[in-house]
């Protein structure tokens, strides 16, 4: 059973109901134009060649008749666009989506979520490439704050040294390379990040 399985299929109505707008204004937009140039290429050459049997208004009324299945047709396709069009586009909307509640959570400070989408929703490598992201940003993190904590250890016990005044010189310069040592070793990790 898929992780995230679908509930509403609207899930941008204003993205969504717009470009299955777009969709469907196009098919209506060639549908007309092939009723109009069907009717003016089929109207002459029934009267042309029905003029013998049939009546002028017989002929019209033969080539208007055609136009109602024609138009029934185009409804018919309309409906099934306007729902294919809302379907593929919850594919495209729905991990742009969780990718901007992920980016809200990202800007609040939570960098322990990750991006999971369905095996056949768009967007899946980009979904990929933000969780390698996440991964590496947390280990820098991760890196970062146990170094913090050291300094701040070995600070307190420089602290201790200095006020026991029995501490030699030596075991002052030592504390203080490590604390510049594991300094340094919060700008490395942090110097991969450009800012």
């Amino acid at each position: 059973m898929p992780l995230y399985e679908r509930k509403h299929f609207l899930t941008h109505k204003n993205y969504q109901l717009r470009y299955t707008a777009y969709i469907i204004a196009a098919m209506i937009s060639v549908a007309a134009a092939i009723s109009v140039l069907t009717f003016t290429m089929v109207y002459p050459l029934l009267s042309s060649r029905l003029s013998n049997a049939v009546t002028k208004s017989i002929s019209m009324d033969v080539a208007r008749g055609l136009l109602l299945p024609y138009w029934a047709g185009v409804i018919a396709l309309i409906v099934i666009a306007a729902a294919a069009g809302i379907l593929f586009s919850h594919r495209i909307v729905g991990p742009v989506n969780r990718m901007a509640a992920l980016v809200s959570l990202m800007d609040e400070g939570d960098i322990s979520k990750r991006l999971v989408l369905r095996e056949k929703d768009e967007f899946l490598p980009l979904a990929g490439a933000i969780n390698r992201l996440l991964e590496n940003f947390s280990g820098t993190v991760k890196i970062s704050r146990d170094n913090s904590r050291r300094i701040g250890a070995e600070l307190e016990d420089l602290e201790k040294m200095l006020k026991s005044k029995n501490a030699f010189e030596t075991d002052i310069e030592d504390k203080i390379s490590s604390i510049t040592a594991k300094k340094e070793a919060i700008y490395k990790e942090l110097a991969k990040y450009k800012s």
